[in-house]
């Protein structure tokens, strides 16, 4: 599987890991027993700082620190859920991904190191920064005119990244922070709450034009836009004229198909 970039704020985490560092994690990475029991389980020189740069043929924390990459990559890359299990049965299948899953459709590339996967998920998901990889996936995929098959695209498990899954099951009074940015970044609604959309207001929201947020999430909302890694590509507005309306018929077609969302 080709390595992605990760997310700056999970670096901490996965960086801890791939880099074998022979100190103790801090809080918001893995813990310091699984940091010892599996990514400083090995006896290769360390330099003065007390990383391994270059570990010895044969040493097996590589290939553990790769496979943890993996799963905070396929978190982040929004094919597993926070649990472990596939998004969309298309992962499953994916010839990429051939063994990475038991009947279930749970990951179990880290099944051997026991307690390992439940702390990368944990990690990894205990993070609101989440890139928002599902509106980008859908528009290369309409660019490519690819479409995922109806089976393919069968939600397994509750995707908290899905903004029409946010907005058909989770009351507006009940949203979290992921479920506010998830509808700022995927342009269901801007900072003050406002449906950014007439076809999504009455698809999703039974036709209101505001959504009623708490203080608490208007503040999570603003949050949500500031974001450089995530919104700093362009406003609705860039969104609609440089993207979605430059979408051609047959494009807009696969959109459709593999999206779901008309705005």
């Amino acid at each position: 599987m080709k390595k992605r970039l990760l997310l700056p704020v999970i670096c901490m985490a996965v960086l801890a890991l791939s880099g074998c560092a022979k100190k103790s994690a801090g809080s918001a990475e893995i813990s310091t027993e699984m940091h010892h029991k599996y990514l400083e389980s090995c006896s290769c020189p360390a330099d003065e700082d007390g990383v391994v740069r270059k570990h010895l043929d044969g040493c097996e924390v590589p290939k553990i620190s790769e496979k943890v990459e993996i799963v905070a990559d396929m978190y982040t890359s929004n094919r597993i859920t926070k649990d472990g299990y596939a998004t969309y049965q298309y992962v499953v299948t994916d010839k990429e991904y051939a063994g990475y899953f038991d009947k279930k459709n749970h990951i179990n590339i880290l099944d051997e190191y026991k307690g390992l996967l439940e702390e990368v998920l944990a990690t990894v998901s205990a993070q609101d920064t989440r890139p928002r990889c599902m509106l980008n996936v859908m528009y290369m995929h309409a660019q490519q005119g690819t479409t995922f098959t109806e089976e393919g695209m069968k939600v397994l498990n509750f995707n908290e990244n899905d903004p029409k899954q946010v907005a058909e099951k989770v009351k507006v009074k009940n949203m979290n922070a992921k479920n506010i940015r998830c509808l700022v970044q995927n342009y269901f609604i801007d900072t003050e709450g406002n449906i950014l959309s007439d076809k999504i207001s009455e698809k999703y929201f039974g036709g209101k034009k505001t959504l009623d947020l708490s203080k608490e999430q208007l503040e999570w909302a603003k949050l949500a836009a500031e974001d450089e890694l995530n919104m700093s590509s362009s406003s609705f507005d860039e969104f609609m004229e440089n993207y979605y309306n430059a979408l051609t018929d047959g494009q807009m077609k696969v959109w459709n198909e593999i999206w779901g969302v008309e705005y």
